[in-house]
């Protein structure tokens, strides 16, 4: 769905003078597209474009969304993904699948690990233990999880224009953490292409760019990690992207405890903080970033932004507080960047 408004107040009619007589330029209109992108809702807010090139821009945004969830969805079975986990093996990968997994690969080597896409064994294990067990229950056997850690490697993929093949049996592999905000930055490319320079690409993970129709910064909400219905607080994107993640955003059963966000080294749900924002300068780095900081202790996240530049995090810690690494400027994480 797209609507348009006019910048300012709506309901009052728009004069071409001041109130003193000088001439103004009219208030420049704001087009919005609703829909649903990965899974989940989707929105898109610019201005400085007109009609005809707003609701163009609008469409083939749209057109490549659905284009590359038939590559990165886990739940389209025809999907270059959901091929390549059923079969350990793709022949001539579109080159999003290629160029992604690739990028893919450098992040986890930045983060030594946290972030692995291989990890979906253990979503599988989790998502039939809870199915088949009562939600009271606690999470799978040690054994059961170090069966499915045993084939968590990003290193075991083959990746080249070729194909795409897993070197080790039961591999397999889930993008949620940072197709989101590799679309969102495609996007992007799209709308800068049409010539818009104001514009809010929400899809699920946000990349402000510019200013809003009233030259003020894009103000965004951050989710509370304790009562993920309520706002913590807000933050303004200028030109940057952010990307949110914690174990609230899908649990296994009542308490918690037992959510999607896995750690690769010991197949259990991460439990080192409630939750994490980060801001990137472009919306992959930040949706990748964010979970694999979520899995990770506050000293080797405070390690990791101290060498990602124009790059930070709001952490909020399990003792009910919250801080922000940047490049460790804080006095009490200094020691974590020595």
């Amino acid at each position: 769905m797209i609507t348009a408004a006019a910048a300012g107040a709506p309901l009052l009619p728009w004069t071409n003078q001041s109130a003193m007589g000088a001439p103004i330029a009219p208030p420049p209109f704001s087009y919005r597209w609703r829909g649903n992108a990965f899974g989940t809702n989707a929105n898109m807010i610019l201005h400085g474009l007109n009609k005809t090139d707003a609701h163009s821009a609008f469409m083939q945004c749209k057109t490549e969304i659905t284009r590359l969830e038939k590559i990165f969805s886990l739940k389209d079975k025809y999907s270059a993904i959901s091929r390549l986990n059923k079969n350990s093996n793709i022949s001539s990968p579109p080159k999003d699948f290629v160029h992604l997994l690739r990028i893919c690969n450098a992040l986890s080597d930045a983060t030594e690990g946290s972030f692995d896409v291989t990890v979906q064994p253990l979503w599988n294990l989790y998502d039939r233990h809870f199915s088949a067990l009562s939600k009271q229950s606690n999470g799978p056997a040690i054994s059961a999880l170090q069966s499915e850690v045993a084939k968590i490697n990003y290193r075991s993929i083959d990746i080249n224009a070729r194909h795409i093949r897993f070197s080790q049996p039961g591999m397999m592999i889930t993008l949620n953490g940072i197709a989101q905000g590799y679309i969102t930055d495609r996007i992007v490319g799209i709308l800068q292409d049409y010539g818009a320079e104001n514009f809010l690409v929400d899809l699920g993970e946000l990349r402000g760019m510019g200013r809003r129709s009233d030259n003020r910064p894009w103000n965004i909400g951050m989710i509370d990690p304790e009562n993920p219905v309520r706002l913590k607080s807000k933050t303004e994107l200028n030109n940057e992207a952010m990307a949110s993640s914690g174990g609230y955003g899908t649990i296994f059963e009542p308490t918690g405890e037992n959510h999607h966000l896995f750690n690769p080294f010991t197949g259990k749900s991460a439990d080192f903080n409630k939750g994490v924002t980060v801001i990137a300068r472009d919306t992959t780095t930040a949706d990748a970033l964010s979970t694999a900081i979520s899995v990770m202790p506050l000293e080797r996240a405070a390690r990791l932004l101290s060498i990602k530049h124009h790059t930070r995090a709001i952490v909020h810690l399990n003792d009910h507080t919250s801080v922000e690494l940047n490049g460790c400027p804080q006095k009490v994480l200094q020691s974590f960047c020595e």
